[in-house]
């Protein structure tokens, strides 16, 4: 190894990995399964139908949704997340299209029935994925910039660390406690 050559080198691991991981292990937790299944089965229904897709885009224009559905990529980073949040952004523009009866989305749509306590429960646990895996988006997002240092990567790890812990640790958030958390 370099390190053992070089005495005034770190040694450390490739944290964007570790941070990587951390979002998929996240993901992972039974208590998200139900979400995200939803979330890929209804982001694949509209990329796999092109019209779908277009009467998205057209809704948008009419809710004033400006970002359109993400994919949840195997390859690139935190891409659940990300797909996750602009799901959320893209659920007025559903239910609308669903409403309407102009997308049908199969099995999912008690999902984006208005007051409807499937469509509640997927929200919430929604929002509970991102509140969780946001922190370690953006430590990721800044820990892959060209110039980050070694500060930067202890910095932003426990920062990251922190603001999960503070989710995890509120009894408010409606996380169930690590006991019953099976990955």
């Amino acid at each position: 190894l370099l390190a053992n050559k070089i005495p005034t080198m770190f040694n450390l691991p490739d944290i964007v990995h570790f941070i990587s991981n951390t979002i998929k292990d996240i993901v992972k937790l039974t208590y998200f399964n139900s979400s995200t299944t939803i979330l890929r089965g209804v982001i694949t229904k509209f990329y796999k139908l092109h019209l779908g897709e277009a009467k998205l885009n057209i809704v948008h224009v009419i809710c004033g949704t400006g970002k359109g559905l993400d994919s949840t990529g195997e390859t690139c980073f935190g891409t659940v997340i990300i797909a996750a949040w602009a799901y959320q952004l893209n659920i007025p523009s559903i239910r609308k299209l669903v409403k309407h009866g102009q997308f049908n989305i199969g099995e999912f749509g008690s999902c984006f029935e208005e007051a409807s306590q499937p469509s509640f429960e997927f929200e919430f646990d929604l929002s509970q994925l991102i509140k969780l895996g946001l922190p370690a988006l953006k430590a990721l997002t800044c820990l892959e910039a060209n110039k980050a240092t070694v500060g930067d990567v202890y910095i932003f790890w426990h920062a990251m660390m922190w603001s999960i812990k503070k989710t995890l640790d509120n009894p408010k958030s409606g996380i169930p406690t690590t006991s019953s958390w099976n990955s």
